[in-house]
């Protein structure tokens, strides 16, 4: 499964430069998206691997959010200019515990009605799709979509019901890396990750263009 791995981030690899004692390694990258075949089958393998695999990828995927109990007087409910934002927007999909709902449903709820919340791009599609899905979770909702998953294996279709972040290694230094992560919904566009700073920034870059060629 990693020579299969391989043989798709090969597609759309540019040029791989090791740089020499001085110099970073580099990825070039001949495109920003991933088709639907192929992100769905490197997001497959992606959440099989090791942690250690993981490290080593090129292109990789971020789960968000991941299984967790509700813990007593524990929730984390959408910001309000968010909440705010989605029922605007008319690129907005909502889901509200695992089901596809009108927008008009959150004027019959509060930001603070929800425990948990995902917003995800339609990438998986070709990131050419302009609109963006949000998931809210009601505790009872969350507890009811992720609790069976924590006495028995999660199937590969729930693993991917709800589409992860992708991200594009850019730059590799000894341990230190420098990659992309497209932002949970187009508005934001493309973020850069620097393990040396251990945080995020905005970007106008993306994967195809990040280093001058």
């Amino acid at each position: 499964m990693l020579d299969g791995y391989q043989k798709i981030v090969n597609k759309y690899l540019e040029k791989h430069t090791k740089g020499n004692s001085s110099e970073s390694e580099k990825f070039y990258w001949k495109s920003d998206f991933l088709s639907e075949e192929d992100w769905t089958r490197l997001c497959a393998i992606y959440v099989q691997m090791t942690n250690t695999q993981k490290e080593e990828q090129m292109i990789g995927f971020v789960r968000d959010p991941l299984p967790m109990p509700i813990l007593a007087n524990m929730s984390f409910p959408p910001p309000q200019g968010w909440y705010d934002r989605w029922i605007e927007d008319k690129k907005c999909i909502i889901w509200i515990d695992g089901e596809k709902v009108d927008k008009s449903a959150l004027n019959d709820y509060k930001r603070d009605d929800f425990v948990m919340y995902h917003a995800s791009t339609l990438f998986r599609s070709g990131g050419r799709i302009d609109e963006y899905r949000v998931d809210l979770w009601t505790e009872t909702g969350f507890k009811t979509f992720y609790e069976p998953s924590y006495d028995q294996p999660v199937s590969m279709d729930k693993l991917l019901e709800i589409e992860t972040r992708v991200f594009f290694r850019v730059e590799k230094e000894g341990k230190n890396n420098i990659s992309l992560h497209f932002a949970a919904d187009p508005i934001n566009g493309w973020m850069k990750l620097d393990s040396t700073i251990r945080g995020y920034s905005n970007t106008t870059q993306t994967p195809s263009t990040y280093h001058p060629k």
